[in-house]
C-alpha cells in the first residue's frame, strides 16, 4: 500500500457544513457541543427489552451531569456489572468542571455516581469528581435495577 494514496481525492466524496451564528466567543455559544451534535448525532441502543416496553414522553432528560464545560462521549455498560455504567468525557474550555448526577427522569431509577476510573475501568485512587482543564475523565455511575 502506498502512502499517501496517490488517488485519495478521486471519487464522490460527501460532507456536511454547519453555520452557526452566535453572540459572544466560542466558549459562551457552546460551539464545540454544537459542532459534536452536528457531526455525532446522540444514537439510543437498548439492549434490555424491559427498557423498551410502554410509552415514553416525547421530550425526557433521563441524567443530568451538571457539568456544563464536560463533553460526555460515551455511556456504557460496565464490562463487570450489569447495574454499573461507565461515563466518559473531555473538558472541553480550559476550565475545572465538577461532575455531579441529577435524575430528573421519572423512567429511570436514580443513578449514584461512583469512583473515577481510568480507560481500563479500574478505581483511581485520591481522584475526585473534579475534572482539570482539558482532562479525559472516566467515571462509574451505579443504576439499581427496580
Amino acid at each position: 500500500s502506498e502512502f499517501p494514496d496517490p488517488i485519495a481525492d478521486q471519487g464522490i466524496h460527501e460532507f456536511t457544513i454547519g453555520i452557526y451564528p452566535h453572540a459572544g466567543n466560542w466558549k459562551t455559544a457552546d460551539t464545540p457541543k454544537r459542532s459534536l451534535e452536528l457531526s455525532l448525532p446522540m444514537q439510543a441502543i437498548v439492549p434490555n427489552e424491559r427498557l423498551m416496553q410502554g410509552r415514553l414522553p416525547g421530550i425526557a432528560t433521563l441524567l443530568n451531569l451538571q457539568a456544563p464545560t464536560l463533553m460526555l462521549m460515551a455511556i456504557k455498560q460496565s464490562e463487570s456489572d450489569r447495574n454499573k455504567y461507565i461515563l466518559r468525557g473531555y473538558e472541553y474550555q480550559g476550565e475545572s468542571s465538577e461532575v455531579k448526577l441529577e435524575n430528573i427522569s421519572k423512567i429511570a431509577p436514580s443513578p449514584r455516581l461512583g469512583d473515577r476510573l481510568d480507560l481500563l475501568e479500574n478505581p483511581l485512587e485520591g481522584r475526585s469528581n473534579k475534572i482539570l482543564p482539558w482532562e479525559i475523565a472516566s467515571f462509574e455511575v451505579f443504576v439499581e435495577d427496580s
